[in-house]
């Protein structure tokens, strides 16, 4: 409140001032009033003129006491209007100091906030130099990969015409097997599933006979691991064949069999080879109508009129030595009659996924579609089975090398 006194003591004391101005003023009036009276002489002789006079000093005084009376009132109104805007101008001050602090305080506060900012920008400047840095380095990085895979790429899409060339050509096929197809579809640019046809005539010119050889083999993976494989596999097939005169399909793949656990699997400890090649082998007389058969994981179909025939496999994986409870693989002799349709596979077309709920193919499937489409000629099959094959894998990746060869006979 000393504030508020500073202001009121000298409004009090200029309306004090004002109101004794005021009675002095009246005062000296009423005093020359009354020397006029005295100095006239006529007071003493005129009663009359004196109750008369008298009558008028007490209205002038009454006047005077109602005008300080009513000024006194209007003093007293000033000073309560100016003790109030005096409050009103304390409390606003209280308030503008207060608003004032507050400012301050903020002001601080964003002053502070401010140096975060521009702290976390110069760590952000710092962060984006680095990331240009490391994107132009992963940029280059990425041009060398790219450099690298697309001469990989090419070393592969090469290593493919290698594959290929050294496949049977469609003449040799239809030369040897007119009435025949072959269903190749390799997961990666290179193979790991091959098809081996080669003709073994006897050299005996009193009873010459003719003997077409054909195989599917599906090597342990596919890609570039699974090419080398099915090269390997090709030339020991070649080798059984030219080399050794092995015409009969169990004594061919015992070969086989010996040969990729000599080279492969030299060691039997944790470096060497654990992989190998699941096959079919077939021996097709045509003089003698004869066909005759051995396998390793994978099956044959016949098909004989309405009827399918599957004829199993032997378990015993290629590369593994033989033993007493499995010295040698089996072979089977199959008499067929004309119009039979034989096929033989790998197993990419049974364990591909697709359909409508993302299951496996399965040999099931595989059955009863060669059943549907026997009435077809082999080249129509083919053309309905990867039509078949298409529509299955709809909207699902193609798991592995799929192989499979039809034979009429």
């Amino acid at each position: 409140m000393s504030h508020l006194n500073y202001v009121l003591y000298p409004i009090l004391f200029v309306a004090f001032c004002v109101t004794l101005f005021i009675s002095i003023r009246r005062s000296s009036e009423l005093h020359k009033l009354l020397k006029s009276k005295t100095a006239s002489n006529h007071f003493d002789s005129d009663v009359e003129n004196g109750k008369f006079e008298l009558e008028e000093l007490q209205e002038i005084l009454t006047k005077d006491r109602t005008d300080f009376e009513t000024e006194k009132k209007k003093n007293e109104e000033k000073n309560r209007k100016v003790w109030q805007m005096s409050e009103a101008i304390y409390i606003e001050k209280e308030r503008v100091e207060a608003d004032n602090e507050a400012l301050q305080k903020e002001k601080l506060k964003l002053e502070s906030e401010k140096k975060k900012f521009e702290e976390k920008n110069k760590k952000l400047w710092s962060q984006s130099i680095a990331i240009f840095k490391e994107k132009d380095r992963i940029e280059l990085l990425k041009k060398d990969i790219e450099e690298k895979h697309h001469n990989v790429t090419e070393s592969i899409r090469y290593a493919k015409r290698i594959q290929e060339a050294i496949l049977p050509s469609a003449e040799l096929t239809r030369h040897l097997l007119p009435q025949s197809f072959i269903l190749y579809k390799p997961k990666d640019i290179v193979s790991g599933d091959f098809y081996w046809i080669e003709s073994a005539n006897n050299n005996d010119s009193d009873n010459p006979e003719e003997t077409v050889l054909f195989s599917v083999v599906d090597c342990t993976g596919h890609g570039v691991p699974g090419a080398f494989m099915s090269i390997f596999g090709f030339n020991m097939l070649n080798q059984a064949l030219d080399e050794h005169n092995l015409t009969r399909p169990s004594e061919i793949i015992d070969f086989l069999n010996n040969g990729v656990s000599r080279k492969l699997r030299m060691h039997n400890d944790d470096s060497s080879v654990k992989d190998g090649m699941d096959l079919v082998l077939c021996a097709f007389h045509k003089n003698r109508m004869k066909l005759e058969y051995a396998g390793v994981h994978n099956p044959l179909y016949l098909v004989r009129g309405d009827e399918l025939i599957q004829f199993k496999a032997d378990k015993h994986s290629i590369g593994d030595p033989f033993n007493e409870e499995f010295p040698a693989y089996n072979n089977y002799e199959i008499e067929l009659q004309k119009d039979d349709m034989v096929y033989i596979f790998s197993d990419g077309l049974n364990d591909q996924f697709g359909g409508p709920e993302k299951r496996k193919f399965m040999s099931k499937r595989l059955r009863e579609t060669l059943l549907e489409i026997r009435h077809l000629s082999m080249e129509h099959q083919k053309t309905e089975l990867a039509s078949i094959l298409d529509s299955w894998m709809e909207g699902t990746e193609q798991n592995d090398d799929i192989t499979l060869m039809g034979v009429k006979i």
